[in-house]
């Protein structure tokens, strides 16, 4: 979303499903994670450079969702991120 012809919001949602077990990846067979974010990035030289922040949430549910659980993890989580894009 263009707020200004420098300022620009942009939303993401992510749906990942596995079809196995992936016990590496910590992830039970049909049980989703979703993840929805946010970023707020500001042009600086004429598009080229751009840094930005943002926040992302993380949900896992099903069987996902009890494997982190049983390793002491938590099935939802807040991350905020920062960084810069670089067009060259």
């Amino acid at each position: 979303m263009l707020i200004t012809n420098r300022f620009i919001v942009t939303p993401s949602i992510e749906f990942d499903l596995p079809f196995n077990d992936d016990a590496e990846f910590d992830q039970g067979a049909f049980a989703p994670t979703i993840e929805v974010g946010l970023r707020a990035g500001y042009d600086l030289i004429d598009r080229v450079f751009a840094p930005y922040i943002g926040v992302h949430y993380e949900r896992s549910f099903g069987k996902t969702a009890d494997i982190k659980r049983s390793e002491g993890e938590n099935a939802g989580a807040l991350f905020f991120v920062g960084g810069a894009r670089w067009m060259f």
